[in-house]
């Protein structure tokens, strides 16, 4: 789909632990593509379930590139020479915060979706690291010591072999959104938001304000969502680089049965013509928004 990198979480990477939409499957899993890159979990101490234990960071590599999530990886993953990209969950919000993050080795800075586009423009101005930004996904709202499946039933700890991760979960709340929950090989719990974060058809404001990568999470998507996702990001980057303007005079033709008065309009009776729809350009107005966001196009 036209992804330069694919991060992988460290808790996925075994053989067995592929997951989809969230949810762990019982599929052949294929090699990684070489551009693939270990991503660490924000809390990566050791389980409290029964599994055997897992050393994450056996995958980590010098001179690779590492995602990471939390001070103390950070700080590791630079002493041992990878190239060490610091995930929005670290939160960097001010020029100072980023200047430490610097200093401690970090090579790229992924800013939280959460900052407004004047604060990360403000950060942007004279970073001494990469920014990048998550532009599609759900958000990851918390990550829980203990599994919430455990509410469904007895648990043998044993969570490699869980059913209850094949299927999909969700927390309802009072105003009826539902709050994807997934559980992870380590037996932790982490809570998605309800509403998918999309903000590619702001790339090329993103990119003036200083972002230079662009990232689709696609932990809870489909590989068919997946793909698409990521081709309209790469979609978008590319019509933001270009900086390619588009104007149209917006109007459905078979909207417009004769043009130059208004439909139902005074002038229309008057020389007995049925006039232009007004949903003429408000069809058409709709079509090219959906295909803007769609495409990234200005």
């Amino acid at each position: 789909a036209g992804a330069d990198v694919v991060f992988v979480a460290a808790l996925n990477y075994r053989r067995g632990e592929a997951c989809c939409e969230g949810r762990i499957v019982d599929e052949e899993q294929a090699g990684y593509p070489g551009r693939c890159a270990i991503a660490l979990p924000v809390v990566d101490k050791l389980p409290m379930n029964s599994e055997e234990d897992v050393d994450l960071w056996k995958w980590a590599k010098p001179e690779k590139p590492l995602f990471v999530e939390n001070l103390g990886q950070l700080v590791r993953g630079a002493n041992m020479g990878s190239l060490v990209e610091v995930g929005p969950h670290l939160p960097i919000t001010n020029a100072a915060s980023l200047s430490v993050a610097a200093a401690l080795g970090a090579r790229r800075v992924w800013l939280s979706p959460e900052l407004s586009l004047k604060q990360i423009a403000e950060l942007g101005k004279d970073s001494p690291v990469e920014l990048g930004i998550v532009v599609c996904g759900n958000q990851e709202l918390m990550t829980c010591e203990h599994c919430l499946l455990m509410s469904q039933g007895a648990c043998n700890q044993k969570c490699s072999q869980c059913e209850r991760r094949a299927h999909a979960h969700t927390l309802l709340d009072r105003k009826g959104y539902r709050f994807p929950v997934v559980t992870d090989c380590f037996g932790r719990s982490h809570l998605y938001n309800a509403v998918r974060f999309d903000a590619a058809h702001v790339v090329d404001e993103l990119i003036d304000a200083g972002v230079s990568a662009f990232m689709v999470d696609t932990t809870l998507m489909s590989a068919n969502e997946a793909g698409k996702a990521t081709s309209r990001v790469v979609r978008a980057i590319e019509a933001a680089k270009r900086g390619t303007l588009l104007s149209f005079h917006e109007e459905e033709p078979s909207l417009v049965p004769s043009p130059g008065v208004n439909y139902g309009s005074a002038a229309a009776k008057h020389f007995g013509v049925p006039g232009a729809m007004a949903s003429a350009e408000s069809a058409m107005i709709g079509r090219d928004i959906a295909l803007a966001l769609d495409t990234g196009a200005r």
